[in-house]
């Protein structure tokens, strides 16, 4: 049994009495639909009302605010749907420790402890109530990116039923968005305590391992599942820039500062608490080279012993010796501990990381280089 983040709690006990539990693809869609059905749909049916009573037409259109959109029918869904595909990994974590060995049979007691802790932590009532809390308090706030005052929209139109839109879409759609948002956020938080506690324990690490991680890769690949919440800030932040770039004057360069600090904020959330594993990994590393160079020392030596050639006879019986191959795989093992990494982060992980950060704000791009401009550019570079 491993570590299971995403079915438990309040919220979801919620939706297994009302029929949309449960991990199949349908329930999956069934619970995206509702969420759609009472965030964005509202939304639509009351702007909708609002045109039809001849309400004045906004500046911005309900169908032209894309970031509405773009939380309600792209951010939302994938945050939903995206609990199986995270958990899937998650809950295998745990067995592989296990049936590794990498965790001593000592301390399987108290991982469990923590096991069932984490598990109390994501059921709790009071957890999810200060997450609505906190929901409410980001929305009241007013910190979101909005559109100056100058600029009319559909919310703002004055008519009654434009107004109710305006409400639902503060009062409920966002605090909605919010609080699920925020509940994947705890779900992390309670994954980096799993990690924490892990990190702190002797682990049974394996320095010749060719994945240069001490056999501790497969961690690294369930970690960075959880950079779908930084695909969902970067997606919604992309979209609200763009709008204020189409509707106000501020450039999409202005942004460029608050940008560099957001991607430097995500590397450096999901990277911190693979760095509760470099002493574990120093350790490995350092005492494993210990061991490995008193090895190659003492076989060194006998080789020396052995074929130092003194005469022309002797030289000749060096020839195809394998004692020669094993030396080239003492020496090849020696490289690879050599190389091996004390941070549990690799190239590869690190470029998925930062396309997951990055890639949604990407497209702005276009607001400062024209496409046909960009093209012509990137033509000219690789032609």
């Amino acid at each position: 049994m491993g570590v299971v983040l995403f079915r438990g709690g309040p919220l979801d006990s919620l939706l297994e009495r009302l029929g949309l539990g449960g991990t199949s693809n349908r329930q999956i869609g069934a619970r995206i639909a509702f969420w759609v059905s009472i965030t964005w749909l509202p939304l639509l049916l009351l702007s909708t009302v609002a045109r039809l009573r001849g309400v004045p037409t906004p500046s911005v259109s309900f169908l032209a605010d894309f970031p509405v959109h773009v939380r309600f029918l792209i951010a939302l869904p994938v945050l939903i749907g995206a609990e199986r595909h995270v958990q899937g990994r998650i809950s295998e974590t745990l067995p592989i420790l296990l049936e590794r060995e990498i965790l001593p049979a000592d301390v399987l007691p108290q991982v469990r402890r923590s096991q069932t802790g984490i598990h109390a932590l994501r059921d709790s009532k009071l957890a999810e109530a200060l997450l609505l809390l906190l929901a409410i308090g980001v929305v009241e706030s007013r910190v979101l990116l909005a559109l100056p005052p100058t600029v009319t929209t559909w919310q703002l139109s004055g008519d009654s039923a434009s107004t109710l839109a305006r409400h639902w879409y503060q009062d409920f759609s966002l605090v909605v968005y919010h609080f699920l948002l925020l509940r994947w956020l705890w779900r992390y938080a309670l994954w980096c305590g799993f990690l924490f506690r892990l990190a702190r324990l002797r682990l049974n690490l394996n320095s010749h391992h060719p994945d240069r991680l001490g056999g501790l890769s497969f961690l690294l690949l369930r970690h960075v599942r959880f950079g779908v919440i930084a695909t969902m800030f970067s997606t919604v932040a992309s979209a609200n820039i763009a709008e204020l770039a189409l509707y106000s004057d501020r450039p999409v360069s202005s942004f460029e500062t608050t940008i560099a600090a957001y991607l430097l904020l995500v590397t450096s959330l999901f990277m911190g608490p693979l760095l509760m594993f470099s002493p574990n990994l120093s350790r490995t590393k350092r005492e494993g080279m210990h061991r490995y160079g008193n090895l190659a020392t003492r076989y060194t030596n006998f080789f020396l012993a052995r074929w130092s050639p003194q005469d022309a006879q002797q030289a000749e019986t060096l020839l195809g010796t394998p004692d020669i191959q094993s030396l080239g795989d003492l020496g090849g093992s020696y490289d690879l501990m050599r190389r091996m990494s004390t941070l549990l982060m690799s190239r590869r992980q690190f470029i998925s990381l930062m396309t997951f950060a990055a890639g949604p704000l990407t497209p702005l791009i276009l607001f400062e280089i024209p496409l046909v401009e960009l093209l012509k550019k990137v033509a000219s570079t690789f032609i």
